[in-house]
């Protein structure tokens, strides 16, 4: 429902507008119009194609309506442009040239505001009312009417919080505008009762419709990008909370409309099943279900995901109300869109296509509801596509390996790092092309495109490189005359940031320097676009990009121990210093915004300084967090101990000096498990007996204290880890770890990586590593189907596959499928070690069995498998002059040069590599000793 408020003046003539002057510093116009026999308050709206808006002059020879409709004309031109500086000094103007403030003139001012969906100056334009009111005597306190027009941009707005905030101050009878801007806190409502208005039924009605308008439902999906795990989604409790509030404090009995707005303020929480199938109850015995309120049950219980409830109601309608039984079409949308959230592509297109069999044929307008279908399908491929990035940037996390036994052409993953060929990229620009036949451009939709360029950059950046997203964003604005949202430029900001299109391999590449520009560029663009930019959901990203967290090179990221000790197999793939270009001015930029501490920022400062071995510099940046009074908390403190672990001198200083310092902190600062590990890995670097025993006999204390097996194990894997790497500790490290495997509550992953990486790096020991691989797989089977943090496991019927097997298939202990990215992990490491003892019969079989988990055995097929495993390899089987072997590696990968997990500087090299057994001696630099050394 919307309101139109205007009011007629007298008539009054439009200068030419060649002779008017408004100000110094605006532009002279060139535009003319016709004289004019009457106005209205309407007129010069801005935001149409074919006019421009008026300006006239201040001429003492006007009246004050006319001066009136002078400032409404300005003034509404300025709310378009969501320019609430520059509209706070208009109204200084207009208070100083005493024009007529009205009732009329505030409400069409917050029609406009309507008009553009704009809260905050809605707010502005409430709180001049108010100041007129008590200042000035002016009679114009807002009303019940003026309330109903400010729900209704209310209604028209995707500000949750703001929107929420509003609410609470009407229903509280308190004056809804910010003593801080953006303060929506409680302590932010202005304490001064509204005397003349009475939140009765109707105004109930209004707030509870404008929080559950479909903006503000389903505007929050984007948030379930890889990049958006810092962002608070609401779950629209609090609007539960306002509803039963009114339930409770109106009396009955409810009008049909009435009741459907409770049905969806109930709704609106995403949880609580059980307790809204109570509710139901209730509603079922004071009101006939009708399909007006059938509709809206259906909609809530498909936003609470209960499908199975929503599907049930749907058929007892059909049954009740004949075919076509739903008055709308949102259950439906509701339904897709909540397999859609969750990148259930085939669930949501098979709900979709139901859609004309269940609503009413007037609530189907055949071009709106396919442009509706192709967004939410839109949306289910990027969400899709958007769980896969976060298991790709998120290695820990466990995910099924896509394999010969189980394929589903809408995953993104089908295909491994060919998204490009997928079926499922495949229907996505299927999906483009219907798009275009129905709608020429339409700025969410190409917000869409460009995400999914931005996320499929992060699977396969030489199809998908970061120029794409950035021209279509250029194309916006320059050939659409669209503006991107805020969101989109967040999403391609962080996109550079984290894209391994721009990784650096040595200290002379430009890539980072690249990545920084580009992210630059990005900020710029959003400045010029009008939005505010100094915000910390902007300088993250761009702070990150200087260099992003698989850049840095601190304990943290780093899993290897360092070097063999005294074995011929002595190979250290050396990471150069990483160059961090323009942080400072990055800093600066973050100081000069006067925001307040982000403790994500000052650690990911600290990271990426200790990373290019600026540690003084770090260690400055700590102490003036002190001087400065801010307390340290914990996550800082896990950030600078695993930052000191890489170098000797600073695990020292950390371990002597930092650890006492955690004491002094207000409050203190009680050490976490990631600190512990830290600081047990700042004690392995310096070799430092005393305090590994002192700080694991703490630990101990703790895990003594704690009767939770599962944690218990978490705890047991940084101590096993530092005995294990301190010669003096060691044997008592392995007594630990004989007992840990006797006991399957105290074993999980982190404890198997850790032996397997010991016996890789530190004691290289191929005997001791295939026991403990062969008591990996035994314990993988007994927890088949809650193993790895209780992540379920899908078993299939092995007999129906051994024909689709390698013929070289060996008879070693190896992992049924279906394989995950755990398993890889330990497979990838065992590789590993038979290769660098020489052992390369079991590397062979190793692979032959990896590879005889994929679909197809080509280039794609080996993305999990470890890129320097095989160049590990390739170098010491050239060495050791295996020319059996080397002759099987190009035969059995000989397209591996096509995969796209190779760095870019180093394709041509891997071509050469796998054209030419003899190129393998290129690769001698990257040992640490030469042949001839040797």
């Amino acid at each position: 429902m919307s309101r139109v408020v205007a009011f007629k003046q007298t008539p009054f003539e439009i200068k030419s507008v060649n002779n008017l002057h408004y100000d110094k510093k605006q532009k002279l116009l060139s535009l003319s119009h016709s004289s004019s026999s009457s106005s209205s308050l309407e007129i010069g709206t801005y935001g149409s194609k074919t006019s421009r808006p008026v300006f006239i002059d201040n001429d003492p020879e006007k009246t004050p309506q006319d001066k009136q409709v002078y400032y409404v004309t300005r003034m509404k031109t300025l709310i378009a442009r969501s320019q609430k500086s520059k509209l706070a000094i208009e109204f200084i103007k207009m208070k100083n040239d005493k024009s007529i403030q009205s009732y009329q003139f505030y409400n069409t001012l917050l029609q406009s505001c309507v008009n553009a969906a704009n809260l905050d100056i809605a707010l502005f334009i409430i709180k001049q009312m108010y100041t007129s009111w008590e200042s000035d005597g002016i009679p114009v306190a807002p009303t019940k009417e003026t309330y109903k027009i400010l729900l209704e941009a209310v209604f028209n707005s995707k500000d949750y919080y703001l929107s929420l905030y509003i609410a609470k101050a009407l229903i509280n009878r308190r004056v809804p505008f910010l003593n801080k801007e953006r303060d929506t806190s409680d302590t932010a409502i202005r304490d001064l009762p509204i005397s003349h208005v009475v939140c009765d039924t109707e105004l109930w009605q209004y707030i509870l419709r404008a929080l559950t308008s479909s903006k503000k439902l389903y505007s929050f999906w984007a948030v379930l990008s890889p990049f958006s795990t810092r962002e608070k989604i609401p779950d629209f409790k609090e609007v539960e909370e306002i509803t039963r509030q009114f339930l409770e404090t109106t009396p009955k009995p409810f009008s049909t409309e009435t009741w459907r707005v409770i049905i969806r303020g109930m709704g609106a929480y995403q949880r609580g099943g059980p307790e809204f199938v109570d509710f139901l109850q209730l509603v079922r015995t004071d009101i006939p279900i009708n399909p007006e309120i059938g509709t809206e049950i259906i909609w809530a219980l498909a936003r609470k995901g209960l499908v199975r409830e929503a599907l049930r109601y749907i058929s007892q309608a059909i049954s009740k109300f004949g075919p076509r039984p739903l008055s709308s079409k949102e259950p439906i949308y509701a339904l897709s869109s909540f397999c859609a959230n969750k990148g259930n592509v085939n669930r949501t297109k098979e709900l979709l296509s139901m859609m004309h069999l269940w609503v009413n044929d007037w609530a189907l307008k055949k071009k709106w509801v396919e442009l509706s279908k192709i967004k939410i399908m839109m949306r289910a491929y990027l969400q899709a596509l958007a769980n896969e990035v976060t298991l790709h940037m998120n290695p820990d996390k466990d995910k099924r390996v896509v394999s010969r036994f189980s394929t589903d052409p809408d995953d993104p993953a089908a295909k491994g790092e060919s998204l490009i060929d997928s079926q499922f990229y495949k229907s996505w620009k299927e999906l483009l092309a219907k798009l275009s036949t129905l709608e020429k451009s339409d700025r969410e939709n190409i917000d869409l495109i460009i995400q999914f360029q931005v996320f499929a950059n992060l699977l396969n950046h030489k199809s998908f490189p970061m120029k794409t997203a950035m021209e279509t964003l250029k194309n916006m604005r320059e050939k659409e005359v669209l503006q991107p949202e805020f969101n989109t430029f967040k999403i391609v900001l962080e996109g550079f940031a984290n894209s391994p299109e721009f990784s650096s391999h040595n200290v002379q590449d430009q890539n980072q320097k690249l990545r920084i520009e580009y992210a630059l560029e990005v900020f710029e663009m959003m400045k010029s676009y009008g939005y505010e930019v100094d915000k910390l959901e902007t300088f993250r990203p761009l702070l990150q990009a200087c260099l992003p967290p698989f850049e840095r090179k601190t304990s943290k990221y780093i899993d290897s121990w360092g070097p063999l000790v005294g074995t011929e197999n002595d190979i250290v793939w050396k990471k150069p210093q990483k160059p961090i270009p323009r942080i400072f001015e990055i800093e600066k930029m973050i100081d000069d915004s006067k925001l307040p501490i982000d403790y994500e920022l000052i650690s990911t400062l600290l990271e990426q300084l200790s990373s290019a071995g600026l540690f003084k510099t770090m260690w400055k940046r700590w102490s003036d967090l002190a001087t400065s009074g801010i307390r340290r908390h914990e996550k800082l403190y896990e950030t600078v101990f695993y930052a000191a672990a890489v170098d000797y001198s600073e695990a020292q200083y950390a371990i002597n000096v930092v650890r006492n310092q955690m004491s002094r902190e207000v409050p203190p600062v009680i050490p976490t498990l990631e600190i512990y590990t830290a600081m047990l890995q700042c004690c392995v670097r310096i070799n430092d007996t005393y305090n590994i025993t002192e700080i694991t006999q703490i630990m101990q204390r703790i895990i003594d204290k704690t009767h939770n097996p599962r944690v218990q194990s978490k705890w047991y894997v940084p101590i096993v880890n530092a005995y294990l790497h301190n010669p003096e500790l060691a044997p008592q490290g392995k007594l630990l770890v004989s007992q840990l495997l006797r006991n399957d509550g105290m074993l999980c992953f982190p404890l198997w990586r850790t032996l397997m990486y010991y016996y890789n790096d530190t004691h290289l020991d191929l005997k001791s590593a295939k026991h403990t691989f062969e008591a990996y797989v035994d314990w993988r089977e007994r927890n088949k189907r809650f193993l790895f943090d209780s992540e379920k496991r899908v078993g299939i019927d092995m007999g129906t596959t051994s024909r689709n097997l390698s013929p070289e298939l060996p008879l070693i202990k190896f992992p049924s499928s279906p394989l995950y990215t755990k398993d890889t992990q330990i497979i990838n490491l065992y590789t590993q070690i038979a290769i660098r003892c020489g052992n390369f019969s079991i590397a062979r079989q190793l692979l032959t069995s990896y590879v005889a988990h994929y679909e197809h055995q080509q280039a794609q097929d080996i993305a999990f498998v470890d890129i320097e495993t095989l160049k590990e390899f390739a170098y010491l089987a050239w060495r050791k002059q295996q020319m059996n072997e080397m002759q099987w590696l190009l035969e059995k990968y000989q397209s591996f040069s096509n995969n796209d997990s190779f760095p870019l500087d180093q394709e041509e090299k891997a071509k050469s590599i796998f054209q030419n057994p003899m190129v393998f001696k290129h690769l001698d630099y990257m040992a640490r000793h030469s042949p001839s050394s040797s």
